[in-house]
């Protein structure tokens, strides 16, 4: 029940992530402005409340897990095509980030906006032959999400809506 054991591993979560970051930023900027956008992350006051709460560590969470999808992704994209091994982790990171915070289910379009705009650009039939197999196991990876959340929640939706604004439409709202 003590707060600082919470606070430590909120702490340990963001230097984990900052670290990440780095990683994936030296890949796609200039060593300097991969350190400078890796600093401003780091102090920007957007994350108080994340690092400051204990229920900040799902963002904390999902936001690792994405961006360790996205370095392994990029990182095995440069270097050719990725195999079954690299598609199974890119999937149970989905699940793990999703899981987390329902936000990581972005990952596979995150993944495709790495493509388009990050992996050198190579025959269009040959490209997409390349990562559709990566893409089937994520479609895969987000179907077990979703079956997994109806069953626990019955539904696909959030939990019901607060008392007093459920009389309210979304206008309302």
């Amino acid at each position: 029940g003590a707060p600082w054991i919470f606070h430590t591993v909120n702490v340990l979560l963001v230097l984990a992530v900052t670290f990440t970051l780095y990683r994936f930023a030296v890949r796609l900027l200039p060593g300097m402005a991969a350190v400078l956008a890796t600093a401003l992350f780091a102090v920007h006051p957007v994350h108080v409340e994340a690092t400051g709460n204990v229920v900040g560590q799902a963002e904390l969470w999902m936001t690792l897990f994405v961006l360790l999808a996205c370095l392994i992704y990029l990182d095995a994209r440069r270097a050719g095509s990725p195999g079954p091994g690299t598609r199974w982790a890119l999937a149970g990171l989905l699940v793990l980030a999703a899981a987390s915070k329902e936000q990581g289910i972005v990952l596979p379009g995150l993944l495709l906006l790495l493509e388009l705009l990050a992996v050198a650009p190579s025959a269009g039939k040959r490209r997409i032959a390349t990562v559709a197999p990566t893409f089937v196991v994520l479609a895969f990876a987000a179907f077990v999400f979703f079956l997994g959340r109806f069953l626990v929640l019955g539904g696909l939706g959030g939990g019901p809506a607060i008392a007093r604004l459920d009389t309210l439409s979304i206008v309302e709202r």
